[in-house]
């Protein structure tokens, strides 16, 4: 019975972490600084396509996190 809270809070210790850690990339990646503004071409060539590129990673990235915390939730709820 304890080894198995034991594991249950551990499971929830991690799905808060990645789930956190998730939300906290997500805005990070909806901040206006990360977005390529309309002259951007103008002003420095190449860079759109490096803010389009970090912003894609941003998102695999907060895919993956929230993707983790689920599997957490799970496990924690199956933790024998």
């Amino acid at each position: 019975m304890k080894s198995r809270l034991k594991q249950q809070i551990k499971h929830a210790y991690y799905a808060c972490f990645y789930l956190g850690a998730a939300v906290i990339v997500w805005r990070l990646n909806q901040s206006p600084s990360w977005q390529p503004s309309s002259n951007l071409s103008n002003e420095l060539p190449g860079m759109h396509s490096a803010i389009i590129t970090s912003n894609i990673v941003l998102t695999i990235l907060v895919i993956g996190l929230a993707l983790m915390g689920i599997y957490h939730v799970v496990k924690g709820c199956k933790a024998q």
